[in-house]
């Protein structure tokens, strides 16, 4: 099979002097597989992606899950870009995380109240503390 993917590949043998494994991802095969593994893409818009060589694909694992509307969904990046305009890392209250709140109780039934946190360590770390609370038990399988 002829090599299509000649940047991808240059990229990649620059990552793995410096990367290890040659890519930040987890969950990234740590290899090279001329003509079939896009290593290195440049784009996306919709549910296809582009890697550095022009190569077109479909992105069947969606950023695996969060990318459910698409990349580049313009009503999502308009609203995005006006928040990043407006500032959004602050260490204050902002409406915007009320407003958020209020709809996730609206739309969860089971939701009373709502807490934001950064990651999904966080986020277990999170439910261990509150289910060891309200179970009196100290051990979490």
């Amino acid at each position: 099979m002829i090599n299509k993917q000649q940047k991808s590949y240059e990229l990649f043998e620059e990552a793995l002097k410096i990367i290890p494994g040659g890519s930040p991802q987890s969950r990234h095969p740590n290899t090279f597989i001329p003509g079939y593994y896009p290593l290195f893409i440049s784009h996306g818009k919709g549910s296809q992606i582009v890697d550095v060589d022009g190569n077109s694909y479909i992105d069947w694992l969606c950023s695996y899950g969060p990318i459910i509307l698409g990349h580049a969904y313009e009503r999502v990046d308009s609203v995005v870009m006006d928040r990043i305009r407006k500032g959004f890392c602050f260490d204050m209250n902002q409406e915007v995380s009320s407003e958020l709140a209020k709809k996730l109780i609206e739309i969860i039934p089971c939701a009373e109240k709502v807490r934001f946190l950064k990651t999904g360590s966080c986020a277990t770390s999170a439910a261990i503390r509150i289910a060891r609370i309200a179970s009196g038990k100290n051990k979490i399988l």
